[in-house]
């Protein structure tokens, strides 16, 4: 364990330096990267590999939260029309049509 006497932190240096850091927030914030667990894949290129949950924690000192997206249906344009479509031809129908 090292210590700073400057700044009062204990503990190891880090493995991961600002700019790997900044890296891997800026795939994900793009979107290029979805989890903890690609972006380990996408900075293990350095020479000190590191664990997923190292780059969890950096994400959450980034003030990045964990979330489970929404699924939902893929709608194209075509697809809307489509049922647009459908809904204007049986507007007008009854439960006998």
């Amino acid at each position: 364990m090292d210590w700073d006497k400057e700044n009062n932190i204990r503990g190891c240096p880090s493995k991961l330096s600002a700019c790997d850091k900044q890296s891997f927030i800026c795939q994900i914030t793009t979107g290029k990267l979805d989890n903890a667990v690609e972006a380990t894949h996408f900075i293990n290129i350095i020479p000190t590999p590191v664990h997923p949950q190292t780059v969890r924690r950096t994400l959450k000192d980034g003030n990045f939260q964990a979330i489970i997206k929404k699924k939902h249906p893929f709608f194209k344009k075509a697809h809307w029309l489509a049922c647009l479509n459908f809904a204007r031809y049986h507007e007008n129908w009854t439960v006998e049509d």
